[in-house]
């Protein structure tokens, strides 16, 4: 390692130590449902440290030994701060669920801040090597709207007894979620059609390289400071769903198919995002419940309060349609939806226009009354001027 790189480290490492030390919380927000694990999610540029609560480690459903020793410990669940894993050194750990821990490393052989993603042991060994074939794929979809993945590196030395040999290496974005952006202020969908018009364009491509993101919802699309939007975290072509391993509020995106085991399809990414529509209009979720027991039946067999929304007829039929039970009877395509879209958005426009108070536009007749008249004064006054000019 050069002394150029031990000095940028040094200096990275020492501003995180000290954030954490002093005990700030830093950019982060917790889910509505606070007694959850996966809680925990940044959402501006400046990576700090976060303890999880006591409620949230108390909610663990513990499997194996190391599962308990591993999520136990949000802060840091594979001790591995401050240390290096191949040519990365460690600086801070970012985001944790049940499943894996990202962290932001300092890649030393170029200078540059990433992100590594690990994929806990505990997680089933087949659901590991069949994501790990998915993200390898992902990783050669090239679209601005996706989250990249550079690689994935192997031959790791086994991180303790975690059994950890692979990870995944990834950009590190800096920005903040939609679910940000939703809680800090009230956000219709107005105000962020051009991020829904982004993950339409996201979605499609993925879904035209035969890839479903399965997991779409306000936490998993990240907004940059530039205004790209990425999607991020795909969960793939998975059908089932392990519910009890989620929270209740990630579980409000799920479509029923989903929760049945079903096999999963296009429409069920648009099945999320109209809950995400539906949420950005009314300012909370269709189907809300506090627990497992209550907010499944209700995804399965509820039906969403469209005729509440405080929004126009269009644009209900389009969440309506989006938000049906039966997945042929949804959009078959996100470019479907974002056709509608698109089309709402110019009628609307073209309805606003349309729009113009009565007062204003005889004020706009008038001055053109008022202009012409003065216009035929002047052309009638130029023969004064002439006998004016000549008497003088």
């Amino acid at each position: 390692m050069s002394d150029k790189t031990s000095r940028i480290i040094d200096g990275l490492f020492l501003e995180v130590s000290s954030l954490y030390e002093e005990g700030e919380k830093g950019e982060f927000l917790p889910d509505k449902d606070s007694t959850s694990s996966d809680n925990l999610f940044l959402i501006a540029p400046d990576v700090r440290e976060v303890n999880a609560t006591s409620s949230a480690k108390s909610s663990i459903v513990l499997e194996t030994e190391t599962s308990s020793r591993l999520v136990s410990n949000f802060s840091d669940p594979l001790q591995i701060i401050g240390k290096q894993v191949k040519h990365y050194f460690v600086l801070a750990r970012l985001r944790c669920d049940f499943n894996y821990a990202d962290y932001k490393v300092m890649d030393t052989r170029i200078n540059k801040i990433m992100v590594l993603r690990f994929i806990f042991s505990f997680v089933d060994h087949e659901h590991r090597n069949s994501l790990k074939t998915k993200m390898e794929r992902i990783s050669r979809v090239s679209n601005v709207n996706i989250g990249a993945i550079y690689k994935i590196e192997e031959d790791v030395e086994l991180i303790d007894e975690c059994q950890i040999d692979w990870f995944i290496v990834m950009p590190f974005y800096q920005g903040k979620t939609l679910e940000t952006i939703m809680f800090s202020r009230r956000s219709g969908f107005k105000d962020c059609y051009n991020i829904v018009f982004q993950v339409c364009l996201g979605l499609e491509s993925a879904h035209k390289e035969g890839f479903i993101h399965g997991n779409i919802n306000p936490a998993n699309i990240m907004i940059l400071v530039d205004g790209c939007v990425k999607l991020v975290n795909f969960s793939g072509d998975n059908s089932k769903v392990n519910y009890r391993m989620e929270s209740t509020h990630s579980l409000q995106y799920r479509s029923p198919e989903q929760l049945k085991g079903e096999s999963v399809s296009e429409a069920t990414d648009v099945w999320s995002f109209g809950v995400i529509l539906f949420e950005l209009v009314s300012g909370s979720c269709p189907f809300e419940e506090s627990t497992h027991e209550a907010l499944i039946p209700l995804i399965l067999s509820g039906l969403p309060r469209i005729s509440h929304l405080d929004t126009d007829l269009r644009l209900k039929g389009i969440i309506n349609r989006c938000l049906n039970k039966n997945p042929a009877r949804r959009y078959q395509s996100v470019e479907e939806l974002r056709h509608a879209l698109k089309n709402y958005k110019r009628q609307r426009t073209r309805t606003n226009k349309s729009k113009i108070p009565g007062f204003i536009q005889s004020l706009f007749l008038s001055r053109r009354k008022i202009l012409l008249v003065v216009v035929l004064c002047l052309i009638l006054s130029i023969p004064a001027w002439y006998t004016l000019a000549s008497i003088f």
